[in-house]
């Protein structure tokens, strides 16, 4: 037995010495050439090896290789596929008895890659992913043989007992992607990952960066990252402190300047409970900086995200300006220059609510509650308040505002040019909202309106913005808005408005009417239009348009304008221009009254046809009554409207005042731009004529009467005379 015991020994010696001297005497340089040959083989392109190969067995099972290079497939560029300038990975051989790994230092140095898509759409690693037909007959045939599917996953015994890596060195990596299709070249360029030391339940600390150039869209960026990374024996936990990202990238269709992008956090995963959290996020460019803290559950199914998140105060302008987009002139200059928002968010892939949302632009916030109930099919509820908010300091600078509203010379009388509506007509037709918006005061033109509610409802195509209230000028407005979108779309339009003090709307249009400053008028307006249309621009809906109007004012004084002064000049000048006599002195001796009263103005207008009709427009006042009728074409933009002007005169001696006494028409004709106002000269003439032929019958009558009277004192006194002589 201790002979047998003896040889036993002696020959596993022989055969440790054995394996001792092979592994002295083995270099695998020997076998390049047998190497390179199979990899050609299985890849079907050229291999090479230059530098040397150095392999370990024991005590660390190791690989070194030098300069190796992977060829292009046919039918692409010159330049390699795969290029390594160094490899060097060992791994300890006893701990892995013990499901421990323990390695060295990998590292990878020089690694480039060059991906390449052709004009043909035919890419340049497709080939080496494909197995050849030997390899799936072989992989089958050990299926069958084992029973084990190639999906079947690994147990959790299989997890490591131990792990210790000295670390990671990938440095000078580049990689270039080039697509001949869509003239697209991108790469990523000096690509460097750097670890400490790895192993469980103790922070790894990581280093990367790399320099990313593409011409679709233009980029030429320069990432880095930095961060520590802690995670358990099983896989399962990750601990991420200070995770920090930062670009600097140069787009020039975005903007001139460098972009500087930060992202910071800290981050914990936890697989087992399917949790994840990042604390102290922040995202942002220098000036804008976007804050989250967040928890997320549910990560195998359906993520849901739970937490809070806001931005700094903004600079809009700035920001602006440095992404080279161009603001319009404001009439304050500090308009937009401070902006934030804040808001709790509840996220899932089909919906997101912002509770307690608030937004602040300058000195207006807006407050209340969004949810999207449903991404795919977008159901939107949200309940919304807005304080105060002047928009004359986000429009055009009064100077600028009157010269970009002149109209051109060319352009008077001219029917305005179409002008397509582009409706979102699919968005709508999906688009599920329900909502309200109440809004504390809005300012316009110095003019405030307040108390503002907005109600909003869309579902299956059909959009109901009602009711609309809000009120003006003292008075309160009641408005709605429906639209159908379901075939061409169809608008339905409602106002009613009670009380309005009409000054601050209808005396900047008589200005602009009349040229004149001092005409005013005061006086509350009642006002209600229901008005339906259809159509895809903005001539068809004009043409389609049908409905009422109606107008009412009562109380109203109308000062700066008097119709009588009006009326004697229209007169004088036409008795002057028919060469008929009139004093000179009567034009000049009635003084205008500064202000005229009237009792009543009321109109009412059809619209058909691409035109509004009126025919009961009336003004009365105790001394002046105006009547009129006419048309206003909404397509052409011009009107022609006949007015009567009748005057209640407390003297009527001269023909002139006779004539001013009798009804005069006013004509009011032409385009928007340009209106002429003028007597009806026609009518007139016709006054004139009726008034000179009851002047003529008058000095005829009395003529007559005159010489009838002589011929009867005649006959008398010969009668006279003859009874005289018979007595």
């Amino acid at each position: 037995m201790k002979k047998l015991l003896k040889i036993f020994i002696g020959l596993l010696l022989l055969v440790l010495l054995a394996v001792a001297a092979l592994l002295i005497t083995f270099d695998a340089n020997n076998y390049k050439d047998q190497i390179i040959e199979q990899a050609e083989l299985q890849t079907g392109r050229e291999f090479k090896i230059d530098g040397d190969i150095e392999l370990s067995v024991f005590p660390w099972i190791g690989l070194k290789v030098e300069r190796v290079m992977l060829g292009n497939a046919q039918g692409f560029s010159e330049r390699p596929f795969a290029e390594i300038s160094q490899l060097d990975v060992k791994v300890k051989v006893l701990p892995l008895l013990k499901k421990e790994v323990q390695i060295d230092k990998i590292r990878l140095h020089g690694l480039v890659v060059s991906l390449e898509v052709n004009g043909q759409g035919k890419n340049n690693w497709s080939d080496l992913s494909q197995p050849s037909a030997e390899d799936i007959t072989k992989d089958k045939s050990s299926d069958a043989k084992t029973g084990v599917s190639p999906q079947t996953t690994g147990s959790s015994d299989e997890l490591l007992a131990g792990l210790a890596v000295n670390g990671i060195e990938f440095i000078d990596a580049n990689f270039r992607w080039s697509d001949a299709q869509a003239n697209t070249l991108a790469s990523i360029s000096n690509m460097s990952l750097e670890t400490g030391a790895i192993s469980f339940d103790k922070p790894v600390s990581i280093e990367f960066s790399a320099q990313v150039v593409s011409n679709q869209p233009e980029v030429d960026a320069k990432i880095s990252l930095q961060t520590n990374i802690k995670f358990n024996k099983a896989l399962n936990v990750f601990d991420i402190d200070g995770l920090e990202l930062n670009m600097q990238t140069l787009m020039q269709s975005v903007s001139k300047e460098l972009i500087t992008l930060d992202f910071k956090t800290n981050a914990r995963v936890d697989l087992k409970q399917q949790t994840a959290s990042l604390s102290s996020l922040e995202v942002g460019i220098p000036g804008a900086v976007l804050s989250a803290d967040l928890d997320i559950s549910q990560l195998d199914s359906e993520p849901e995200i739970k937490g809070s998140i806001s931005t700094n105060v903004i600079n809009g302008r700035v920001l602006a300006e440095k992404f080279q987009i161009e603001l319009p002139p404001m009439a304050n200059e500090k308009s937009l220059s401070r902006v934030s928002m804040q808001s709790n968010i509840k996220a899932s892939p089909g919906s997101v609510s912002l509770d307690e949302f608030k937004i602040n632009l300058d000195q207006t916030q807006i407050t209340g509650w969004v949810r999207v109930l449903d991404i795919a099919q977008p159901k939107i509820n949200y309940e919304l308040k807005m304080s105060a908010i002047n928009l004359d300091d986000y429009m055009a600078p009064v100077a600028q505002k009157a010269e970009s509203q002149q109209t051109p010379a060319g352009n008077v009388g001219k029917q305005d040019a179409d002008v397509e509506i582009a409706l979102p007509v699919e968005l709508l037709s999906m688009l599920g909202v329900n909502g309200l918006f109440e809004i504390k005061e809005v300012t316009m033109q110095n003019i405030a309106v307040t108390d503002i509610s907005i109600k909003t409802r869309i579902a299956n195509g059909l959009v109901s913005i009602k009711p609309v209230t809000m009120n003006l000028l003292d008075g309160r407005i009641q408005a709605g808005v429906d639209l159908d979108v379901r075939q061409t779309p169809a608008y339905t339009i409602t106002v009613n408005a009670k009380g309005l003090q009409a000054a601050s709307v209808v005396n900047p249009i008589l200005k602009g009417v009349m040229g004149d400053e001092k005409v005013k008028v005061e006086g509350a307006v009642q006002f209600s239009a229901d008005i339906k249309t259809q159509g895809g621009s903005l001539l068809a809906l004009k043409k389609a348009a049908r409905g009422t109007v109606n107008f009412d004012m009562s109380q109203t004084s109308i000062t700066g304008l008097d119709i009588e002064y009006f009326s004697r000049n229209a007169i004088v000048d036409y008795l002057e221009q028919k060469k008929l006599d009139v004093s000179p002195e009567w034009r000049g001796q009635y003084q205008p009254k500064q202000t005229t009263a009237f009792r009543k103005i009321h109109a009412s207008a059809v619209i058909a046809q691409g035109k509004l009709r009126n025919d009961d427009f009336i003004m009365d006042s105790k001394r002046i009554k105006i009547t009129g009728k006419g048309v206003v074409n909404i397509v052409k933009n011009t009107m022609d409207y006949k007015s009567l002007i009748d005057l209640t005169l407390e003297r009527k001696k001269t023909f002139a005042e006779k004539l001013l006494d009798e009804p005069m028409g006013v004509r009011i004709r032409g385009p928007f731009e340009n209106l002429a106002i003028e007597p009806d000269t026609k009518q007139l003439a016709k006054a004139a004529t009726n008034l000179l032929k009851a002047k003529a019958k008058s000095e005829v009558k009395k003529k007559v009467k005159k010489e009838k009277k002589k011929a009867r004192k005649k006959l008398e006194d010969k009668l006279r005379n003859k009874l005289k002589g018979l007595f």
